[in-house]
């Protein structure tokens, strides 16, 4: 996960997480995110008051926000209701996790909508979503809490070394473990299976989602589908 970015005292790069808290939490509300239907306050409940665990969530929102729509809309397109649905699952976790309730309800519609049938709803209302969820990235990355950062380079991994990371996400989540499942996380954001496996790269990505709405359960069964489905790694010799 990356550093808190509050100022270091003495060249130190920790700080206590009373100050971290404090400024990230002044860091958004000064900047309105409240009328970005942001509740700051909720979104640092949920992460324990851990205000770098927080930022690192957001950021990595940030990151993925691009990707996260092209899958969205990829699905629609299709359509492809079961992945569709199982996206907007895990963006509804999210981001009541972060305190963005309006999203996060809105992304509860759209899911309940593609497992409904509903498809006039899903195609009528996904493009307003998807916009208010690039109006929350826009905000957050004008913010000292989440700041515009290259993407990670990824790194070419072997199916072995990412089961092994796989294994200890897993294990972190049955423990509700949040500090490892975010380390985890940070970890398998710089790993890939190569050009070829943009749907396990995909699959990756969703897992990290589940895990960063503490959705535990839902990332453990996400790790279980990763590592015996279609993808996935048994097919490549695990």
């Amino acid at each position: 996960m990356m550093g808190c970015y509050c100022p270091a005292s003495n060249g130190a790069n920790a700080c206590s997480a009373g100050a971290c808290s404090a400024d990230v939490y002044d860091a958004l509300v000064s900047a309105g995110a409240s009328a970005r239907g942001l509740d700051v306050a909720a979104g640092l409940a949920h992460s324990g008051g851990n205000a770098e665990a927080y930022a690192g969530i957001l950021r990595r929102f940030c990151a993925e926000l691009d990707r996260r729509e092209a899958e969205i809309s990829r699905c629609l397109s299709a359509p492809d209701w079961k992945a569709y649905s199982a996206k907007l699952h895990a963006m509804r976790g999210l981001f009541a996790t972060i305190g963005a309730g309006e999203l996060s309800a809105a992304a509860a519609r759209l899911e309940a909508a593609a497992r409904g049938g509903d498809a006039e709803t899903c195609r009528g209302e996904t493009a307003a979503f998807c916009e208010s969820m690039r109006g929350l990235g826009d905000f957050l990355r004008g913010t000292q809490a989440a700041p515009p950062r290259s993407p990670a380079p990824k790194t070419l991994a072997s199916p072995a070394a990412i089961a092994g990371k796989l294994a200890e996400l897993k294990c972190a989540c049955l423990e509700g473990d949040s500090d490892a499942a975010d380390a985890a996380c940070a970890h398998l954001a710089t790993l890939s299976l190569g050009e070829s496996s943009r749907e396990s790269d995909e699959a990756l990505s969703e897992i990290c989602s589940f895990a960063d709405s503490l959705d535990y359960g839902a990332a453990a069964a996400k790790i279980d589908d990763f590592l015996q489905g279609k993808h996935l790694l048994n097919p490549m010799g695990i």
